[in-house]
């Protein structure tokens, strides 16, 4: 029943195929908005911090730790992590977060299978010293009879991350703060581990740091890419 359901979901949510006898392995799927001023600004120096107002990056081990994924990210993208503002030419600020949790029922319909009526008849003969005697024995037909309703509740956690990178020179010049791009990345899943769960968003997204995806679109992630073993790895 669980595997049902499982399929059911996967058909319904994310459009999936399946293929019989073929292995696919679980993905996570992401949904993913990113814009920017329509200029390419990744080959510069990069500073990650917190939004103004949140606690000290240096003394806050969880940023610190996914700050690095981040970093890792624009590294692959062909930027330069400095550690220093006045080195930098472009600070981007990082927000995360995960949702309590939440409850959502879903009802569907399984297929009950059983004899609707009768396929053949084979008749077979017999004589006997005092007579005739005729057997016939009927084959069954078999096939949907029905449905049986069905409902099950399960449990996830809405999880986001938020990157907005600021033109850092612009500030020095004009004081004024200029955003040159951001990427908004959105999971619901059954996992309530934000830290288990980062790193493979910051591989889904990486791809879209400083782009402009013009719409809001979905990113699918197989749990055995090579790219999220990478990223955990130090």
């Amino acid at each position: 029943m669980k595997k049902f359901l499982k399929l059911l979901l996967c058909l319904s949510l994310s459009g999936c195929a399946t293929t019989p006898n073929v292995y696919v392995p679980p993905s996570y799927r992401f949904s993913a908005d990113a814009l920017n001023n329509g200029q390419n600004n990744l080959n510069k120096k990069y500073l990650i911090a917190l939004p103004t107002g949140k606690n000290d990056p240096e003394s806050d081990l969880q940023f610190m730790q996914f700050s690095n994924f981040i970093k890792k990210g624009l590294i692959q993208d062909g930027a330069t992590i400095v550690n220093k503002l006045d080195d930098a030419d472009i600070v981007v600020t990082l927000e995360y977060g995960i949702s309590d949790p939440k409850e959502e029922t879903i009802n569907y319909s399984v297929p009950v299978y059983g004899q609707t009526g009768v396929a053949s008849g084979t008749t077979n003969s017999s004589f006997y010293s005092n007579g005739y005697v005729a057997t016939t024995t009927y084959a069954p037909s078999y096939g949907i009879v029905g449905v049986s309703n069905q409902q099950e509740t399960y449990t996830y956690y809405s999880k986001f991350l938020r990157l907005e990178a600021y033109d850092l020179n612009a500030f020095r010049t004009t004081n004024k703060k200029v955003q040159v791009w951001k990427i908004t990345v959105i999971s619901a899943g059954s996992s309530g581990d934000l830290r288990k769960v980062f790193p493979v968003m910051v591989v889904a997204s990486a791809p879209y740091f400083g782009k402009d995806t013009e719409h809001r679109i979905s990113v699918y992630l197989s749990i055995d890419d090579p790219r999220i073993a990478e990223m955990k790895s130090q």
